[in-house]
């Protein structure tokens, strides 16, 4: 519920100043010129430090974001980290661990260099080793001619493999066919082999070797045969994912597709697959890169979608339950998701703890800390 606008980047709310992308753009222009005119990278991190806790308060994250993406979610999940850092050792500075100060410096200077210009965030890239930052860069700005480069550091970064297929999964590249197809027959963990069978289910009838992919694996039999049968075209007559290496399949293709699936007749079948998180346990393995490709579909799906997984008591007391299940760092990209339900919400959410329809952990619930601090506008 927007109060007032203070200036045309920021949107002022109750809960805080909401920052839009053109205002991301000065703030990122400020921090490139205070990296190019410090003395050096830790004199220039606490002068980027000073620049974002002026600009955004001593504790900030995504949640200040008026309309967040991959890139402006991580540039300023980093720009909070190199907060902490300087202030954390602020009085100890010698003591800072010279690696962590090299990739603050060398992530941070990679953010602002493509917020400021993508030809000179291309020349940088020419002189640089290639990060896990470069592939969600490449991939939301599709940047085709970086294929072939990718392709060389899929086998020369072991490390980086699970985000470059990420990123490679962008592109409709009849040569990476075979290279998907190498991966399924080769010797990789069950997530590796997951998002290369979604670059060929991806191809359609172009691939339709599945039964040559399958082994004695029990684990990884059952899965290709789910993704062979499961229909990209219409994904809400598929069956739901019943463990977890398919439930990382269907994230992960949902993820990949966003743009074009989500709508009227798909939006409850997703809900449905975000269900399956309270029955399945995710794994230290899949963890991290499960839920970030959660957020990222949530925060690309549009408010009248999310709307939905409010609409009924029963629908929303799970939706709940999915949300507190949620990493806080994860809650706290799509909390803009929340705040574009407003009040109705809000209402409906205290309705239901108070009735005494569902238990919540006091101390650790993400809801509930979304409800106290929109607690102004609640009541």
């Amino acid at each position: 519920m927007i109060i007032w606008e203070k200036d045309k980047n920021r949107t002022v709310m109750e809960s805080g100043v909401k920052f839009n992308e053109k205002a991301l753009l000065k703030i990122a222009g400020r921090c490139y010129d205070l990296l190019q005119s410090a003395p050096s990278k830790k004199d220039a991190l606490r002068k980027i430090s000073i620049t974002a806790t002026r600009e955004f308060g001593d504790y900030f994250g995504p949640i200040i974001l008026q309309d967040p993406n991959e890139i402006s979610v991580n540039f300023i999940e980093l720009l909070d980290q190199i907060v902490f850092e300087m202030d954390e050792n602020h009085s100890g500075e010698d003591n800072i661990r010279e690696y962590i100060i090299d990739d603050l410096y060398a992530r941070i200077n990679i953010y602002l260099e493509i917020f400021k210009d993508i030809d000179l965030y291309k020349q940088g890239l020419s002189k640089r080793i290639f990060c896990a930052d470069d592939t969600i860069i490449i991939r939301h700005f599709k940047m085709r001619e970086y294929i072939p480069d990718i392709l060389k550091e899929f086998q020369e970064q072991p490390n980086l493999q699970k985000p470059i297929l990420k990123c490679l999964l962008t592109f409709q590249a009849d040569d990476l066919l075979n290279f998907y197809y190498q991966i399924a027959q080769g010797i990789y963990c069950i997530e590796i082999k997951s998002l290369a069978l979604i670059g060929l289910k991806g191809f359609n009838s172009k691939f339709t070797n599945w039964h040559k992919l399958k082994t004695s694996d029990d684990e990884l039999a059952s899965l290709i045969s789910y993704i062979e049968s499961f229909e990209p075209a219409d994904i809400h007559t598929n069956a739901l994912p019943y463990d977890l290496n398919t439930l990382f399949f269907v994230i992960n293709f949902i993820e990949q597709h966003r743009t074009g699936i989500i709508n009227n007749k798909t939006v409850y079948w997703i809900y449905s697959v975000f269900k399956t998180f309270l029955h399945i346990n995710i794994e230290n393995s899949f963890f991290t890169s499960i839920f970030a490709s959660v957020s990222n579909i949530l925060i690309s799906m549009e408010s009248e979608y999310i709307k939905r997984f409010a609409e009924r008591e029963e629908e929303l007391i799970s939706f709940i339950y999915f949300l507190d299940i949620l990493p806080r760092s994860i809650f706290d990209r799509i909390t803009v998701k929340l705040d574009a339900l407003e009040k109705d919400f809000i209402q409906k959410v205290n309705e239901i703890i108070s009735a005494g329809k569902i238990t919540l952990d006091e101390v650790n619930s993400n809801t509930i800390s979304y409800l106290l601090w929109n607690s102004p506008r609640s009541f």
